[in-house]
């Protein structure tokens, strides 16, 4: 079975930013050398935490690859999803990642777009906001929880910082994490089709 994982470079995309900035600064005290990859205005939202510049890298930089406007597609490219989904001790995977310039990453703290509070806005409002890029990548992390982390509420926050210990996730915390990943992203399908389920045009 996989060992624990050192955090090196963490993807975070953030819609509800409650407690984030007392995460990212836990973070980098917890692991010195950690990247944070981000987009929009999750990057904006750490840039103005003191002392956090020199941890980001914006995605579309890394990507080298624009957002589409109104930030229908920020993520969803090879260079995160390779990064996600590539298994550690792989040699093809490897030899893959090394021919692309692709990063290997640990961590991922996404959570998504408050449908419920958009539905109250009516049926188009309901359905711009439909969260693509969240789901997948959270759905990317839970799959290979053997070398990836995976929090999808500022409820997970505090323990993850506590239980890293010198910079590194246990087996056993990544699949705990896995395993609410799913279940956020079922809840949140769900939703969506209970609403366009009883909706009409």
């Amino acid at each position: 079975m996989s060992s624990p994982v050192r955090i090196e470079n963490a993807i975070i995309s953030c819609f509800d930013k409650t407690g984030l900035d007392v995460f990212a600064r836990g973070l980098v005290k917890a692991v010195p050398g950690v990247r944070i990859y981000s987009t929009g205005g999750t990057l904006k939202f750490l840039a103005d935490i003191p002392g956090m510049k020199k941890h980001l890298k914006a995605i579309e930089e890394y990507a080298e690859f624009a957002e589409m406007p109104g930030g229908l597609v920020k993520t969803l490219h090879p260079m995160i999803h390779a990064g996600l989904l590539a298994e550690a001790g792989n040699k093809e995977h490897e030899a893959y990642m090394a021919n692309h310039g692709i990063k290997h990453f640990q961590l991922v703290v996404v959570n998504l777009y408050s449908f419920g509070a958009m539905k109250k806005k009516g049926f188009e409002a309901a359905r711009s906001h439909i969260d693509i890029g969240g789901p997948a990548m959270i759905r990317a992390a839970a799959k290979n929880f053997m070398k990836v982390a995976v929090l999808v509420s500022p409820s997970q926050y505090r323990p993850f910082l506590e239980s890293l210990g010198d910079g590194s996730c246990s087996l056993d915390a990544r699949f705990g994490l896995a395993k609410q990943a799913f279940a956020a992203t079922a809840a949140y399908e769900a939703e969506i089709s209970d609403y366009f389920g009883k909706a009409g045009l």
